[in-house]
């Protein structure tokens, strides 16, 4: 979970009395907006009282009433208190102390596999976790169609070709627990095939961010993104090179890591997490004549 602080003495009260155990607290009408919003992987700490008497975790709001434990936070025990007790959003020595060891956003890679070879499938080494996601790239002679497992349904992020050398990229929301084959489907010839399955970052919704505009030129693809703050994971299928150029990017938002790659004629599968607001430029540039990239971002 992630802490989101970006207000200043957030502070309301309560507009009902509250019983030890309930599963929401309401605060004033209109006060809602005052907290940061917890939700799609945020949460907020609350203390209950002035001074506190017991802390509280919200993980979702609808207007004024947060959706919160029903257990006291950080340690405290939760009390019934009446209407009109102090809410106000805090940093607890647990807030603070996942603060400080959290570091910047990782992708959490689970598994990861790759082949060179004339076969149009490729099984991953485990079973895959429901939940999590799965990004596939293929490179052939001739272009596929898209892919598929028997179980869950491929987004195809971008399918380009060049010079006889065609490159696909796509990836699934993995919807069981189970040990998967994924196939190309068309009529693709001589692959080269790498997949790797990552745990979501807080945040990340899995739908393809349409604000990345794909740029291709020859032997250069890239993108340029704009994110006002959520997590975007850039994803890269590279058919011959390794070489990879960033714009604009902090120092926390990571650098580009492959998934497979033989040298520089093989497969190669990419990506970057984004966190920080702002307008990037990803591609790759290789020497080679027939090369080709796809590129696209995930949020």
């Amino acid at each position: 979970m992630a802490w989101p602080i970006t207000k200043n003495l957030a502070q309301s009260s309560l507009a009902s009395g509250y019983t030890a155990g309930n599963s929401s607290i309401t605060v004033q009408t209109g006060d809602g907006s005052k907290f940061d919003a917890p939700g799609a992987g945020n949460t907020i700490a609350l203390a209950i009282g002035n001074p506190p008497q017991f802390f509280l975790r919200a993980t979702a709001v609808s207007s004024d009433t947060f959706t919160v434990d029903t257990g006291g936070f950080d340690g405290s025990t939760a009390v019934s208190v009446v209407s009109g007790t102090a809410v106000t959003q805090v940093i607890t020595a647990q807030v603070l102390r996942e603060l400080l060891t959290s570091g910047p956003a990782k992708l959490s890679v689970r598994q990861s596999v790759f082949q060179t070879s004339g076969s149009t499938s490729i099984t991953l080494p485990i079973n895959v976790a429901a939940g999590n996601y799965v990004v596939v790239a293929m490179v052939s002679a001739a272009a596929a169609t898209g892919f598929s497992d028997g179980v869950n349904t491929y987004t195809t992020i971008k399918n380009a070709s060049n010079g006889g050398t065609s490159c696909i990229l796509a990836y699934a929301l993995m919807t069981t627990s189970a040990s998967i084959t994924i196939t190309a489907t068309g009529s693709p010839s001589f692959t080269s095939l790498t997949a790797f399955e990552f745990v979501p970052l807080p945040g990340f919704s899995g739908t393809l961010d349409t604000s990345a505009s794909n740029v291709t030129s020859n032997q250069r693809d890239g993108l340029t993104l704009t994110t006002t703050g959520a997590v975007d994971v850039i994803l890269f299928a590279d058919a011959n090179g390794h070489n990879v150029a960033t714009g604009p990017l902090l120092p926390s938002d990571g650098s580009f890591v492959f998934s497979g790659g033989n040298g520089g004629t093989g497969l190669c599968l990419g990506y970057l997490v984004v966190v920080n607001p702002g307008t990037y430029w990803v591609g790759v540039a290789d020497s080679q004549a027939d090369s080709v990239t796809c590129a696209g971002a995930l949020k």
